[in-house]
């Protein structure tokens, strides 16, 4: 049965997956608007430092959503993991002590982890991962973010029989290695997002985590010390990749 399916059978069963979500910034409301339109799940929660970030994303899932449900809305993301009413939580902080407070948090709560937060799988995901297994307990990326659509395509050619010798991702706005939160602060501005996440899009820390998390998943190294940026083409992407 896809995926899919098992979401239907939950909706005609009236038992959506709820959904605890801490942190309510671009990911976070993100994810929240999205499964306002999934069947089979449902946001029971919801928690940010910004109560009024956190009560707009919880307005806005209400006004898309097709079914009414209670959203607990709340400053403290302990009081959304420990609520009866959440049975999985998402955590979208995008910061590593934080998400080491939730995951550990989420654990002890006997619930499963979804990550919009490769900074903190890069640093303690292997043990979590551990930790959450041997209490029969998911503790994963977010399914469509770069690592797990990476992951994917490499087993999809695996699966064929391919020997995969690179493993990479596209960066979809310009290299700025100087850039930093003042000089990102206006464009973050227009897009109501945090400045110093987008000086990490711009100067290629996020990217570097994301391949990091590769690395540690995969058994895949670095080709170089760092990491580098390879710029191509269509017609040259063959040349530029080859070993």
């Amino acid at each position: 049965m896809t995926v899919y399916k098992q979401l239907l059978q939950r909706e005609e069963n009236d038992n959506p997956i709820r959904v605890g979500v801490i942190g309510a910034g671009q990911m976070g409301t993100g994810m929240i608007a999205q499964i306002a339109t999934i069947p089979g799940m449902c946001v029971t929660g919801i928690s940010d430092i910004n109560l009024e970030a956190a009560q707009q994303a919880a307005k806005d899932y209400k006004t898309s959503a097709s079914k009414e449900n209670n959203i607990l809305v709340s400053k403290n993301f302990k009081e959304v993991i420990q609520s009866k009413d959440v049975e999985i939580i998402v955590d979208a902080t995008g910061v590593p002590e934080v998400g080491a407070k939730i995951a550990l948090e989420t654990l002890l709560a006997k619930k499963h982890l979804v990550l919009l937060n490769v900074e903190i799988d890069i640093t303690i995901g292997p043990l979590m991962h551990k930790l959450f297994s041997a209490a029969d307990l998911i503790y994963t990326g977010s399914d469509g973010d770069e690592p797990a659509a990476t992951l994917e395509m490499y087993e999809f050619a695996k699966s064929m029989g391919m020997e995969v010798l690179v493993v990479g991702k596209g960066k979809n706005n310009k290299l700025k290695i100087e850039a930093n939160p003042d000089t990102a602060q206006a464009e973050a501005d227009s897009k109501h997002m945090s400045s110093h996440m987008l000086a990490a899009f711009q100067d290629g820390t996020k990217t570097m985590a994301e391949m990091n998390l590769l690395s540690n998943a995969m058994g895949f190294i670095p080709d170089v010390v760092g990491m580098h940026g390879v710029k191509g083409d269509l017609d040259s992407v063959l040349k530029d990749l080859n070993l």
